[in-house]
């Protein structure tokens, strides 16, 4: 009795679920055949404009053979109502492109923008041009204006975590370590690997400050180029090219150390 029970109440759950799923997201996707308007394609509108051009049916008859409403086919034939069914675009394809173009370029040249920075660039553009759009407040969009945009072009743009470093780092171009690595190879070759020693540096920021960031799709290490990070402790390693490592040593960013940061230190 008690299983069924639980299984009436799983089977309960599952429908109300599917009955609340088209209002429970941002985007609702529309099931095939609910609704009685519009159940064509632009290929049929192609191919009924074909048959009325070509093969000199009335319009009356391609409307009724491929179930297209009279005055839709109509409207296209004549070239009236050109414009996309339902709400109409801010900016056109070609501008959306250009605005796209331009946050990518600034992710490739180490500076990326984030959702808040587009919506400023996208003012900036209205403002330039000297339009008023009335679904922005003072022409400042949206974030969900943002983000539909984004998703609209999500095989160009991504938005990702990066990765902060300093502009020293981010001029050292691939050619510099290749240069680097060779010179290296001539200065240590007869010198034995017990008397190779490698010594690293990193730090344990205490504010990270990652954001998200948006980048060009498929970009292997995001990074955004900032001029001073957040305070760190720095943690330094050295070890020989035999496998002998020793102590890592610990620089806090303090005048007196506390005696409970040494506790559980390496020895």
């Amino acid at each position: 009795m008690v299983s069924f029970n639980c299984n009436f109440r799983s089977v309960y759950i599952q429908k109300v679920l599917q009955i609340l799923q088209p209002t429970m997201g941002r985007t609702y996707k529309r099931k095939a055949g609910c609704r009685s308007y519009k159940d064509y394609g632009d290929e049929d509108i192609e191919k009924a404009l074909e048959k009325v051009v070509n093969s000199n049916w009335s319009i009356n008859k391609a409307s009724k053979e491929f179930k297209i409403y009279y005055g839709t086919l109509f409207n296209k034939y004549k070239g009236l109502h050109v414009q996309k069914h339902g709400g109409q675009t801010v900016f056109s394809k070609q501008e959306e492109e250009a605005i796209i173009k331009s946050v990518v370029t600034c992710s490739d040249w180490g500076f990326p923008l984030n959702i808040e920075d587009l919506q400023m660039v996208t003012k900036s553009f209205l403002d330039r041009q000297g339009r008023q759009v009335s679904r922005f407040k003072d022409n400042m969009p949206g974030r969900d204006w943002v983000y539909s945009l984004i998703k609209i072009h999500n095989d160009t743009l991504t938005q990702r975590l990066a990765a902060n470093i300093k502009r020293a780092r981010a001029s050292v171009s691939p050619e510099i370590i290749s240069q680097y690595f060779n010179n290296l190879k001539k200065s240590i070759d007869s010198v034995p690997p017990s008397n190779l020693f490698n010594y690293d540096e990193t730090n344990m920021a205490d504010d990270l400050g990652k954001k998200k960031w948006l980048y060009r799709r498929g970009k292997k290490y995001p990074e955004n180029i900032i001029n001073h990070l957040k305070s760190a402790i720095s943690i330094m390693f050295c070890g020989s090219a035999s496998g002998i490592l020793l102590p890592p040593y610990v620089i806090y960013k303090s005048e007196h150390m506390w005696d409970r940061w040494t506790e559980n230190d390496p020895k």
